[in-house]
């Protein structure tokens, strides 16, 4: 045979985050995003409301954090407030504040979150997010 070769490469980044509620755990999430892009500047910025399609509670997870990146990746902005009004069968509702940015981003570039060993749950009145990033 021949032609290819499998190579090993690791090139993700995980972020398992708790809450006592799906909301919480959702934004606990997102601060682990953007603390790893260097991208969160909490102080005065501009309102966004976000708004995603129903999914189950691991593909909204995903859904959330790759609209997150491709807000900061088309806009270049920093993140400077975070609020997930509600994660339910209708979907995603939440605000964030954004500024553009004025220096670069002192973190690693993110690519996307993927579907890798992602999980939501709740056990014992506890939420648990696990995901991975591909950077």
């Amino acid at each position: 045979m021949g032609g290819y070769e499998i190579i090993e490469h690791t090139a993700d980044v995980g972020i398992e985050a708790t809450a006592p509620t799906l909301e919480g755990v959702f934004e606990r999430t997102a601060r682990g995003l953007f603390d790893i892009m260097g991208a969160w500047d909490p102080g005065p910025g501009e309102p966004t409301s976000i708004v995603l399609e129903p999914a189950d509670d691991a593909g909204l997870l995903v859904d959330w954090l790759n609209e997150l990146l491709f807000v900061q990746d088309t806009q270049d902005i920093v993140f400077t407030a975070l609020d997930v009004g509600k994660v339910d069968g209708d979907g995603l509702r939440a605000t964030i504040g954004t500024r553009s940015r004025s220096s670069t981003l002192d973190g690693t570039a993110v690519k996307a979150a993927t579907f890798h060993r992602l999980k939501v749950a709740e056990e014992g009145g506890v939420w648990t997010a696990r995901v991975y990033l591909d950077v």
